[in-house]
């Protein structure tokens, strides 16, 4: 994958701090198609209950090894960031401030 290229989509999966905790999923998609993040209920009286909601427009910025992909530049963005090593992701983050996650471990790769 070229840096700032990208031709697949990425899933990057975690949990949210919510109460009851969540699981979500973000896809980012390839330009011009919307990306989206998935939230499904991992506990409780409603787990596996799940929905999707659009996070729009994902742009890629290149930070030394990391990749950064945003919805936008406010506090209130949605922010994936990806560290490449040898062509390769080895560390994913997300930020999303609906679900709660600032800089939250999610294990990302390609399909």
């Amino acid at each position: 994958m070229a840096i700032l290229t990208l031709l697949a989509s990425i899933i990057c999966t975690g949990l949210a701090p919510t109460t009851p905790t969540t699981n979500v999923e973000f896809e980012i998609r390839p330009l011009p198609r919307f990306s989206t993040i998935r939230y499904e209920f991992a506990e409780g009286s409603l787990a596996g209950t799940a929905y999707v909601q659009s996070i729009g427009y994902m742009t890629p910025h290149a930070y030394g090894d990391w990749i950064v992909y945003s919805s936008g530049e406010g506090e209130n963005a949605t922010k994936v960031e990806i560290r490449m090593e040898n062509g390769a992701m080895v560390e994913g983050r997300a930020t999303h401030y609906i679900s709660g996650m600032s800089r939250s471990l999610v294990d990302c790769s390609e399909f």
